[in-house]
């Protein structure tokens, strides 16, 4: 069963990967810089 569990969450992820791969990508791409900037402004 928990093999079973295992790959209905891989089936799920791989899915919302290839759904939103674009936007994904776009957020992740653009995400982690903008944080990371203010993040350092604000500790200034």
């Amino acid at each position: 069963m928990n093999q079973n569990i295992s790959s209905d969450l891989s089936v799920i992820k791989a899915d919302n990967k290839d759904t939103s791969t674009g936007t994904e990508k776009g957020k992740k791409r653009a995400a982690p810089l903008p944080p990371a900037g203010q993040a350092k402004n604000n500790m200034t």
